[in-house]
């Protein structure tokens, strides 16, 4: 029994030199991914600082009395529920952003 036990183990076994070359894939693609992520969540960013300028401007041109509190309203609320979104969606990237590294490391060493 302990050979065909032997001979299972040695089927999943990850020698060093493999599991090293695995490790240093894993990074790669890991700094590859946060590479990625960090541009994405910096163009949402701008997007957003895009939405508070649009915000502002609508704010002056209400006061200048060039649209109706109806048309200010509708304007701001668009405006408003759009930056909301794309403030959901920088909060998923930079949540999501590498969990899955770790899980894979443990799995490679054990």
């Amino acid at each position: 029994m302990l050979p065909q036990i032997n001979e299972a183990i040695k089927k999943v076994y990850i020698d060093d030199e493999t599991k090293d070359k695995m490790i240093n894939r894993l990074d790669e693609l890991f700094q590859e991914e946060s590479k990625a992520s960090s541009s994405l969540s910096q163009d949402i960013k701008d997007r957003i600082s895009e939405f508070d300028a649009k915000l502002e401007r609508l704010v002056d041109i209400f006061i200048d009395r060039q649209i109706t509190q109806e048309e200010y309203t509708k304007r701001k609320a668009k405006l408003l529920n759009d930056k909301k979104d794309l403030e959901g969606k920088l909060k998923e990237i930079e949540k999501s952003g590498g969990g899955w590294l770790e899980p894979a490391k443990q799995f490679v060493n054990t």
